[in-house]
């Protein structure tokens, strides 16, 4: 009643579609000698592997190009970045060489750039220049001014200015007159710190002349005559110095709301060229004038002479 399972493969053979099953056929064609063996999804396998490095290869081209040139950019960037930054160094330690008057360090410092592969700017020469002026070299100053010009640069009004400094400290004043007339014809601003550099040495060898001058070029310049108290100062000294009171005393008068008007120094001035004049009364009223002044607390005085 009982039987013994079939075993595998003893019993009745059935004929399988082989459309139907991947194995059947793999088997029929290992038979037929093709030995290849194509699923079902052979097409859309291969259409898919076909899509795919085809999106891999162009996604591929595509970031590694772009990617590529980011990194270029952005080194050059730095690199750019890092070489102001450098140049920006040099140049603060060639002023500090300047100020501590090391024209020595500064000139090694500045000859090194060329090794370093760094273009010296015009800031960079300015600061060198000052160096020069500071140590009382105004030949070399004046080299260096011409180097560069030379070098294509076109100097401004802190490189002028510079350059004038060490002018006004000659015995006369015919390079420093033409440093200025320069700076009118190629357009430079005449500042506030130019016209007190110039009338230094103005007051040093007594040209009233050329003082009022450039006193008159920097108010045409700025289009204001207004001066502040160092310059107003100057000015003053040289007129009461030439015994010009008349025009003293009207710059003098017309300094109402300005910052100059509170110095007591020029009221001094002009008190004691009236005494020597011998015009008591007028010299009364000048003394009295920097009286009130000096018993006003804000009053802030700039003329070491009249200090006691």
């Amino acid at each position: 009643q009982f039987q013994d399972p079939p075993r595998p493969g003893s019993g009745p053979k059935v004929e399988a579609d082989a459309g139907s099953d991947p194995i059947k056929r793999q088997r029929q064609d290992d038979e037929g000698g093709l030995g290849i063996y194509e699923s079902p999804n052979a097409n859309k396998s291969k259409s898919g592997n076909g899509e795919g490095t085809g999106k891999g290869k162009g996604h591929g081209n595509s970031k590694g190009k772009g990617k590529g040139k980011g990194k270029g950019g952005w080194s050059r960037r730095a690199e750019k970045e890092d070489m102001k930054r450098r140049l920006m160094e040099i140049n603060r330690e060639i002023a500090r060489c300047g100020q501590q008057k090391m024209l020595a360090e500064a000139v090694h410092i500045f000859d090194g750039l060329a090794a370093k592969g760094i273009t010296p700017t015009l800031h960079t020469y300015t600061a060198l220049l000052n160096a020069y002026v500071r140590k009382g070299d105004h030949d070399g100053a004046k080299k260096l001014f011409q180097q560069l010009r030379d070098e294509g640069f076109q100097p401004n009004t802190v490189t002028y200015t510079t350059l004038l400094k060490s002018a006004c400290s000659l015995p006369d004043l015919s390079e420093a007159c033409e440093l200025l007339t320069a700076m009118r014809e190629e357009g430079v601003e005449i500042n506030l710190r130019t016209l007190n550099t110039f009338l230094r040495g103005c007051l040093r060898v007594g040209n009233l002349a050329e003082a009022l001058k450039a006193h008159k070029s920097f108010a045409e310049g700025s289009g204001d005559e207004t001066v502040d108290t160092s310059a107003h100062e100057a000015l003053m000294r040289l007129m009461t110095s030439a015994l010009r009171i008349e025009e003293a005393e009207v710059m003098q008068d017309g300094l109402k709301g300005q910052e100059a008007a509170s110095n007591a120094a020029p009221w001094l001035m002009l008190a004691e060229s009236l005494a020597l004049l011998n015009k008591p009364n007028r010299a009364r009223k000048a003394l009295k004038r920097a009286k009130t002044l000096l018993s006003k607390p804000q009053h802030r005085q700039t003329s070491d002479e009249y200090v006691e």
